[in-house]
């Protein structure tokens, strides 16, 4: 809502919805073409929606390839067996300045996720690692099978496991709750950092 205007343009919906030369359909503009001249405001603010869409792909695949650019210049390494996480620390105050980013506190399982696919041996290529170096792969079954489906050949990610409640704030009860047969609550997986990918160290 504070910065609508596209990023990759500089225009806002409304000058982008007049031009419509980011808009994409199946069949080109002959649909366009073909539509009755009487617009209806709703469609006119779908178009900008769709556009501003378009906008927001457009600049995840510059993300993408400064992503792939960057790996290429990361240090090679082997795959770490276990990185101690970073944790934080408790203060008085929080630090105010433009180069601190504040986010909100997960109430959750610390958990480093490794994906070795060269383990060829294991039935499943992703082991789930506790803060203090523990597998709880077992005890998260769901979520070793999602990221077995990521597109990588090894990876390390840093995240928290945590349950959420219908508003979205993370319950540590429920969380604690989950790990019993009689009551299940759905487990995710916030990944905070890839600190590892493909022979490549990230953590620099």
């Amino acid at each position: 809502e504070e910065k609508p205007d596209s990023v990759v343009t500089a225009r806002d919906l409304d000058a982008i919805a007049k031009s419509q030369d980011h808009v994409w359909g199946s069949q080109g503009n002959r649909k366009r073409d073909e539509k009755s001249k009487g617009t209806s405001s709703l469609s006119t603010k779908n178009n900008s929606a769709s556009v501003a869409v378009r906008d927001r792909q457009a600049l995840k695949s510059l993300r993408i390839l400064d992503t792939i650019n960057e790996l290429r210049n990361a240090p090679k390494e082997a795959l770490p067996k276990f990185v101690p996480p970073q944790l934080a620390l408790q203060v008085k105050e929080a630090p105010a300045g433009a180069e601190w980013i504040h986010e909100l506190k997960l109430d959750g399982y610390r958990i480093q996720a490794r994906i070795d696919r060269l383990k060829s041996h294991a039935s499943s290529p992703v082991t789930l690692i506790t803060r203090g170096g523990l597998d709880w792969t077992h005890r998260m079954p769901n979520i070793a099978k999602v990221l077995a489906a990521l597109p990588v050949r090894n990876a390390l990610l840093d995240g928290e496991v945590v349950v959420f409640d219908k508003s979205g704030r993370p319950i540590f009860a429920h969380l604690q709750a989950s790990f019993h047969k009689e009551m299940k609550q759905q487990l995710t997986y916030v990944v905070f950092d890839l600190l590892h990918l493909d022979g490549h160290n990230l953590r620099g």
